[in-house]
């Protein structure tokens, strides 16, 4: 058993046991001591090898239920049972919470609480020393040409992360730990790194989150593994794929993509350092995969199996992968200097494929930030515009499309209203939006009710995750200042009739746009 009193943010005490399989008798009577011990409140995690369900197991065993009663039979003797708290983050506090027996193994906050632990390792490293953690792994970075001076920054790093773990009551085994260089000669350093006295063994090549990393830096050993791997998945196609099978080819696609697709695309914001490198290797496998879904003979070119099941070649898949992945990363991440090494990547494989780059202002994948201002919007009828709005600037939009051509619409109160043409490919949910999005950008010195009947539209911009360019417009622009509100369509109400007017007007008026808007992006363009 292993317990550390932290602060943070206030005192509470951390105690990590492990029960192995047995007799418990005199364990827990020796356990029962060292909790009456330990200064509350406390926070027992660890794995005592027993079934129940307050630690989220599905059934209860004997063993499960002696321990879970003696554990709690000694935290009970010495807490209130009345006993409350509450989380604080920043000036915001949760609601109170009535203490009950503790936290399950395996929930978020013993995850977060580990975490919160290691936050310490960061502070004791020297700066030129990268560092990556997940969960309870640790990589260290040393980069540089000459091999000594190499050597001697990844000893003092080791050093430093083993005094960490020794203050902190964590253990650092040499048999978990690996030296791996990169270098085009595998050239291992004249002296071994140690720790705790004991030397670290050194590999040629080493897995990462399920990556291998070989001295090369080109993946290759890592393709092969994965080439292998699919030999497996891809049968599994074949079998799925046969005339007596009822599944549709559709479906057999989409089965694809989760169980192969997903593993040859695994980890290329890495792999794609060697781009050429992972086509060549793993583009025969993604090629049987679709051949055997549309039946076609194993000499059927590849370009030609993937245009019969109407799915991209493998090469313009992989590079729509790396763009997904740099998009998500841009969107959570900003880098100090305003550089990013994967969107330089992502933007060399696009254009080696099909000549583009990336646009400057990306565009949102997953949910909205959380801080961002979320929309108000009001799904009352008319009588709501005749009372309390009379300080409000008010403005209707609508958008129409007739005859190809598209059109926006907007009327307001303030004499300035206006109707501007859209490109002929955006369609009238499009319109709806662009024309909300049209009305937001007037500037207004009062608060501003924008009126719209497209309920599609006030849903999407309410939507935490939408990936329509001109809704993440939206949701990038509105302010506390801004109301959106719903109104039926053709019911007799003015200003709605009248955006319905500009916006049919719209179609043959000047183009207020050619293109979707650009977001503003959360990271800077590199200068070359």
């Amino acid at each position: 058993m292993v317990a550390v009193r932290i602060e943070w943010p206030f005192p509470v005490t951390i105690a990590s046991v492990y029960i192995p399989n047995g007799k418990i008798d005199n364990l827990l009577n020796k356990l029962a001591k060292i909790l009456e011990k330990l200064p509350a409140p406390m926070l027992i995690l660890g794995d005592v090898n027993g079934y129940h369900s307050s630690w989220g197991s599905r059934s209860d065993n004997t063993r499960g239920n002696i321990i879970f009663n003696a554990a709690t039979d000694a935290v009970r003797s010495r807490t209130d049972s009345n006993s409350t708290f509450r989380v604080q983050l920043g000036a915001s506090s949760s609601r109170t919470v009535t203490e009950e027996t503790g936290v399950p193994q395996g929930s978020v906050i013993a995850v977060t609480l580990f975490l919160v632990a290691m936050e310490g390792v960061f502070s004791n490293l020297p700066k030129e020393i990268h560092i990556l953690v997940y969960a309870d792994d640790i990589v260290l970075v040393v980069i540089g040409k000459r091999l000594k001076a190499l050597r001697r920054k990844a000893q003092a790093a080791v050093r430093k992360v083993a005094e960490w773990a020794q203050a902190s009551g964590y253990e650092m085994a040499s048999q978990q730990v690996r030296v791996h260089v990169c270098d085009t000669n595998h050239r291992l350093p004249d002296q071994p790194i140690t720790i705790n006295g004991s030397t670290i063994p050194a590999k040629h090549s080493v897995k990462l989150l399920g990556i291998t990393v070989d001295r090369h830096l080109n993946f290759k050993r890592h393709f092969e593994a994965t080439h292998n791997a699919c030999k497996s998945r891809v049968n599994m196609i074949k079998l799925i794929s046969r005339k007596r099978t009822r599944s549709d080819r559709a479906t057999r696609i989409r089965v694809a993509d989760a169980v192969i697709n997903s593993r040859l695309t695994y980890g290329i914001e890495l792999t794609s350092c060697n781009f050429p490198e992972l086509v060549r290797n793993l583009a025969p496998v993604y090629n049987r995969s679709i051949r055997s879904i549309s039946g076609l003979l194993p000499s059927t070119p590849a370009d030609i199996a993937c245009a019969e099941a109407g799915v991209l070649p493998f090469r313009y898949k992989a590079a729509l992968a790396l763009c997904t992945r740099t998009v998500g990363y841009l969107e959570k991440t900003k880098t100090a200097d305003g550089t990013c090494s994967l969107l330089d990547r992502a933007n060399e494989d696009l254009q080696q494929q099909c000549q583009l780059k990336l646009p400057a202002g990306l565009h949102r994948l997953g949910a909205r930030p959380w801080d961002s201002t979320k929309a108000n919007i009001d799904m009352s009828l008319k009588n709501t515009l005749r009372t309390g709005l009379s300080s409000h600037t008010i403005r209707y939009t609508d958008g129409s499309k007739a005859a190809g051509k598209v059109g926006i619409g907007i009327e307001t109160d303030e004499g300035n209203s206006a109707s501007y043409r859209q490109p002929n490919s955006c369609s009238v949910f499009t319109a709806e939006v662009a024309a909300i999005f049209q009305a937001i950008t007037l500037p207004s010195p009062n608060p501003t009710v924008i009126v719209t009947d497209s309920a599609s539209a006030l849903s999407a911009i309410a939507a935490e995750s939408n990936r329509h360019p001109f809704v993440q417009a939206v949701q990038q622009a509105l302010n506390p200042n801004f109301t959106l509100m719903w109104v039926p369509g053709h019911a007799g109400i003015q200003g709605n009739e009248n955006a319905d007017v500009l916006a049919a007007t719209g179609r043959s008026s000047p183009y207020i746009c050619r293109s979707i808007p650009q977001m503003t992006p959360n990271y800077g363009s590199k200068t070359k």
